[in-house]
């Protein structure tokens, strides 16, 4: 363990009472509303002292057909609220299906059994001294996250009011119960139309909840992006956004690198992701997006032409934000074929001196991407008389391969230049075959980083900065990596070190995800049944005990 950050935690405990839940709801009304969290500034507040929520997250299930289904699953029983308890955390956010509360075929009717099963819940974490975040994390309309199902929460309103009307009849049961530490409106909500889709249903179920519950704070989670529009998922001015209450905790959630928390995981098909840390690996901004080309490259002539060498615009590059350039390999309406080889990059300083240049491999092994803007066109990699040669064939309007593994970090005010042979096949009067050098920028100025602690700090503070300029406070929802990561040297436990204290440097709140799931990112993987011994992540329990309980 890292003595800083033990160090840190020692101060923190010493300094702040981290599970005062008071249990006598007969007290005086001034003494029962200080039992409640909430949110004062940047900080959480309960019984007059600063507290600080570190947790972890219960799943409950929630994927299950039917709130019986998951009622009686077994995910979990007082044992483990002891679990969490010995741990050193003080609050579960605790997941939930509409299911549970209310049926498609009876809307509006809610069923006793689902309100049983969350009181013998409460009752659990009141005896270990736990707080409970409730989490819709599955709503009338389909759970979020960018999937097709969740689309029908936004299309039909009446899904809407009945998300509303659970909320409300949930508050209005529990509204004197100070286990409950919030309301956390909607899991990773992702609007089909307009950002203030979520922010108008936000303040409603909102509003709703102040009529019979003053007392408990809204965590308000900020949305991913819009649906299937995956370049919003990384701007922050877009997503980011305040709600109209004065006791609301912020909340986002953290993957970060997204590739090595998400490797191998067989229900979303991703492959192997590496390593943390890994200085091999660079990591490029959230907010990196397309800026600009060297559009003015020659192009390949009409009809047949031999393999010839052009050589590209030397341009200077005048953007600031600008922090990569990339090979991109462009075809243009025609029917006939390009080829591209012997490609190189080339840089100069501000006064036109020579720095460096960089071939640029064409092997498919290097990282060639392809991307059409209408259409499809036949992409081809072969080796002619030993040199690797990509193609493009039949390109309704625009094709291109293009490697982003292949970058050039760029500066301001110098000059770069790409070049390579083209030859081209049927090429037609309006059709091309170009060269290019593809400008990324970014908005915020940060800098390619590689994967390591102080990449992740990076990403980290981009965005956690409206939280700082606002004055609020910010939870972390979900941070977490998979358990692949934990076999064969994968880094996780390091990255999981390396988060939380990050996350306590930055004064963050933050719960794990999660306790208990297979295939997935439990401290518990069995499939079935209650959390299994045998199928714990004992080292991961064990970073979490050792660092969560530490004293001087």
């Amino acid at each position: 363990m890292k003595k800083h950050i033990l160090i840190a935690l020692a101060i923190t405990i010493a300094s702040t009472s981290l599970l005062s839940i008071y249990t006598n709801t007969t007290a005086t009304t001034n003494d029962s509303e200080n039992q409640f969290m909430h949110s004062n500034g940047n900080q959480l507040i309960v019984n007059n002292e600063v507290i600080k929520l570190r947790g972890i997250n219960f799943n409950n299930y929630h994927w299950y057909h039917t709130g019986e289904e998951i009622i009686t699953s077994n995910h979990h029983s007082s044992e483990d609220y002891a679990k969490v308890k010995e741990m050193g955390m003080n609050v579960i956010r605790f997941q939930m299906n509409y299911k549970v509360f209310e049926d498609d075929n009876d809307p509006w009717i809610y069923k006793e059994s689902g309100f049983e099963w969350l009181d013998e819940n409460i009752a659990w974490a009141k005896e270990h001294n736990i707080y409970l975040i409730l989490d819709m994390h599955v709503p009338p309309g389909g759970a979020q996250s960018g999937l097709p199902e969740g689309v029908n929460l936004w299309q039909n309103r009446q899904n809407q009011y009945r998300l509303g009307g659970i909320w409300q009849a949930i508050a209005e049961r529990y509204h004197d119960e100070p286990t409950i530490a919030g309301f956390s409106l909607l899991n990773e909500p992702v609007p089909v139309s307009h950002i203030d889709e979520w922010n108008a249903l936000a303040q409603y179920i909102t509003d709703r909840i102040r009529t019979v519950d003053e007392n408990h704070m809204i965590v308000f989670e900020w949305p991913l992006g819009l649906y299937e529009q995956f370049e919003t998922y990384n701007d922050r001015e877009l997503v980011q956004s305040l709600l109209d209450d004065d006791n609301v905790l912020y909340d986002m959630h953290f993957y970060h690198p997204f590739e090595f928390t998400h490797q191998n995981l067989s229900w979303m098909g991703t492959a192997d992701g590496g390593i943390y840390p890994d200085n091999t690996r660079t990591s490029f901004p959230d907010d990196l997006r397309w800026s600009d080309a060297t559009f003015s490259n020659p192009t390949t002539p009409e009809g047949y032409s031999n393999w010839n060498y052009y050589e590209g615009e030397l341009v200077k590059n005048t953007n600031q934000n600008h922090i990569l350039a990339v090979p991109s390999l462009v075809s243009g309406s025609q029917i006939g074929s390009v080829f591209f080889k012997n490609i190189i990059i080339k840089e100069y300083n501000q006064d036109r001196e020579f720095i460096r240049d960089m071939t640029v491999s064409l092997h498919p092994d290097s990282g060639w991407e392809t991307w059409n803007s209408a259409g499809d066109a036949t992409f081809n990699s072969v080796i002619k008389n030993g040199e690797d040669v990509l193609s493009i064939k039949q390109t309704p309007s625009q094709s291109m391969w293009y490697s982003v593994d292949q970058y050039i970090e760029v500066k301001k005010d110098y000059y770069y230049s790409i070049s390579g042979e083209m030859k081209g096949k049927r090429i037609e009067a309006y059709g091309y075959g170009q060269i290019r050098l593809d400008f990324y920028a970014s908005p915020s100025n940060t800098q390619v980083t590689k994967r390591d602690k102080d990449n992740i700090e990076n990403t980290l503070l981009y965005w956690t900065q409206f939280a700082t300029d606002n004055n609020v406070p910010l939870f972390i929802g979900e941070f977490g990596t998979n358990n692949s990561t934990f076999t064969d040297e994968k880094g996780g436990l390091i990255w999981v070190e390396d988060v939380i204290d990050l996350f306590e440097k930055h004064n963050l709140h933050y719960t794990y995800h999660d306790y208990h799931s297979s295939d997935a990112f439990g401290l518990y993987s069995n499939a079935l049944g209650l959390p299994d011994e045998n199928t714990a992540n004992n080292e991961l329990i064990d970073l979490f005990t050792e660092f969560f309980n530490f004293s001087l």
